[in-house]
């Protein structure tokens, strides 16, 4: 599914080589992934990012609209 959709599958030892592996981010660890962690640190990205235990602000509005 993933080779029809455009993925090229590639081995861990090359993935690791890539140069965002080298990044280290400027923001406190909190079990997040170095990925969403560099997003932290771009303003362009972290106001749109939310932490996955930060559901209740999110949803809350969504689920009393639906009386739940």
């Amino acid at each position: 599914m993933f080779r029809e959709r455009g993925w090229r599958i590639i081995d861990a030892d090359l993935a690791f080589r890539s140069a965002e592996f080298e990044l280290v981010p400027q923001a406190l660890p909190a079990g997040q992934s170095l990925l969403w962690a560099l997003a932290k640190t771009n303003p362009a990205l972290a106001a749109d990012l939310r932490y996955p235990g930060e559901d209740g602000k999110y949803e809350a509005p969504k689920m009393d609209a639906l009386g739940i």
